[in-house]
């Protein structure tokens, strides 16, 4: 088919028309654009005083702007401030609630605190209320430093009663008792004095007393050595060896020897440095005796010359050595244990008269059966050498007795007579 020559017209005067209507929008819109620019430059000056208005109106809010700004910055810091001292009002406000919760002046001790003796201070400071937690705080530490003084003086009061200065203990009060001590604080030189000089004459006694035991220990062993003398020289049973010996407590008598010595070696030549702290000081022999003696002297309420040795009992036998005993009944048989004991006495007894005076003594044996007939004559001879008339008592007969001695029964009570004594003589000696 062929193109309508018509209808291309038709398209073409169609799209004509469209571009003249836009031209004419085109230009309606330009001249309306004119008119307005007309009407802008009738208007011109006006709108210019206008603009001059509003830019110093705009001049003047940003200008208040900025002064608002500046504001608001005052503003914030002083909230910020404020913020600051209400949060530090808080703190000092828990803080003061704290310490008011736990109060240090509750205590008994300030209940008349006002009342005890004290000396008013005039010179304290004014303060503002901002200070109180300060004070407070301070307050509060005063009062612990007020409770620990008063158990410090509380301690020391119990150290001194303790040490024993009890002489102001039942005062009237702590206050009282310090004020009298410290008093008798003032006249300690004088009181150091005089209890220095009953030191001096207690220590020179108690080395006087030393000396007396190291001497009396010395006599002991001497008046031993005479008993040893006089039972060497009587046979008992059958020991070639009996003999009684203290031997020393060595440590006892190691540590009076000590201080003995000590007394005697002191610069000063007076006991009283013997038991001066200052005089002896690097002493440790001087310092362990002082020790070892006041323990033993406080153990057994002092001591003794009995307290210085232990006997022991020396048996020695036909061809056997010596041995040393501290218990005589387990040194030998039960007969020469007994003839042992039995000389001993006689010979103690012997050693305890007085030699000027010469007597004779009965002495009575009970049970004199328990020796064997060679012991019984020994005993009987050893007594007759030391001065004494010794009579048997005896269930069965004895083979040694000399004399026999009948008892008569007569209205409820023994007799003796002096006439019906009977003189016994071994056999073969009748005459």
């Amino acid at each position: 088919m062929g193109s309508n020559p018509v209808a291309e017209k038709w398209d073409e005067a169609e799209a004509y028309k469209q571009q003249l209507e836009q031209d004419k929008k085109q230009l309606e819109q330009e001249l309306a654009e004119f008119d307005t620019w007309q009407k802008l430059l009738a208007q011109s000056d006006e709108r210019t005083a206008q603009i001059a208005v509003l830019n110093a109106d705009l001049d003047l809010l940003k200008a208040q702007l900025d002064a608002s700004v500046e504001r608001g910055e005052q503003l914030q810091n002083k909230i910020n401030a404020l913020t600051q001292e209400q949060d530090k009002l808080a703190w000092r406000h828990t803080r003061i609630e704290a310490e008011r919760s736990r109060r240090e002046d509750l205590g008994p001790m300030f209940s008349n605190l006002k009342d005890l003796p004290h000396h008013p201070w005039l010179g304290e400071p004014e303060w503002t209320l901002e200070h109180l937690d300060e004070r407070l705080q301070n307050y509060q530490a005063d009062c612990r430093q007020l409770q620990e003084l008063h158990r410090t003086l509380q301690l020391g009061l119990q150290s001194l009663h303790a040490g024993g200065l009890t002489k102001f203990q039942f005062s009237e009060g702590d206050d009282v008792e310090w004020a009298k001590i410290l008093d008798f604080h003032r006249i300690l030189p004088k009181e150091k004095e005089a209890l220095e000089k009953r030191a001096r004459s207690a220590v020179i006694s108690v080395v006087a007393c030393l000396k007396q035991l190291k001497q009396g220990l010395e006599a002991f062993k001497g008046r031993m050595r005479d008993f040893n003398r006089l039972i060497s020289q009587r046979q008992l049973s059958d020991l070639k060896v009996f003999k009684i010996e203290a031997r020393d407590d060595i440590e006892l008598v190691k540590a009076i020897d000590t201080l003995l010595s000590t007394a005697a070696q002191v610069d000063s030549g007076e006991s009283f440095d013997l038991f001066n702290q200052q005089s002896i000081l690097d002493n440790d022999d001087v310092e362990r005796a002082k020790k070892y003696l006041f323990d033993v002297g406080n153990r057994q309420q002092g001591l003794r010359v009995e307290d210085l040795f232990g006997l022991e009992f020396v048996i020695g036998k036909q061809d056997m050595s010596e041995e040393s005993f501290e218990d005589i009944d387990s040194a030998a048989s039960h007969g020469t244990v007994l003839m042992a004991k039995l000389v001993t006495g006689l010979a103690m007894l012997y050693l305890m008269q007085h030699k000027a005076k010469k007597i004779r003594t009965v002495c009575y044996l009970d049970e004199a059966l328990a020796l064997d007939s060679r012991n019984q004559k020994s005993l009987i001879d050893i007594a007759e050498q030391f001065g004494f008339a010794l009579i048997c008592a005896s269930p069965a007969p004895l083979a040694t007795a000399r004399y026999c001695v009948p008892i008569h029964h007569r209205n409820g009570k023994n007799h003796i007579n002096r006439q019906s004594w009977q003189i016994l003589l071994p056999r073969g000696l009748n005459s």
